[in-house]
């Protein structure tokens, strides 16, 4: 798991230069990134025990989740987050989800790659 939440502290750190985030611990950015987390509908790829890929889905409300933290190890990895957010619509659909939000941060190739 320390993995997992150390590149999702990489990828933030990466696409948030212009607007620096805090120097947290692992345990903080563990915090942050599980709390309400739908953790069904979350998918992680791992590799030779790396995580290479991730998208973690939140429950907003009874019918209406959010796709939150989504990233790779690298940019040539973006078609694992097509293989999982893909999975994680097809969860939605069947969980009965009517919307389903996500921000978009022009700062993070990962973001906009799913626009």
């Amino acid at each position: 798991m320390t993995s997992l939440f150390e590149l999702c502290k990489r990828i933030y750190t990466e696409t948030h230069l212009d607007n620096p985030v805090g120097d947290f611990s692992i345990a903080r950015w563990e915090g942050i990134i599980m709390e309400d987390i739908n953790e069904e509908n979350s998918y992680v790829v791992i590799n030779e025990n790396k995580v290479i890929a991730f998208s973690f889905m939140y429950q907003v409300y009874a019918s209406n989740w959010e796709l939150g933290w989504i990233g790779a190890q690298d940019r040539t990895e973006m078609n694992l987050l097509d293989l999982l957010i893909t999975r994680q619509l097809n969860d939605a659909v069947m969980s009965g989800i009517k919307t389903i939000e996500k921000e978009v941060d022009s700062t993070c190739p990962y973001s906009l790659h799913i626009v």
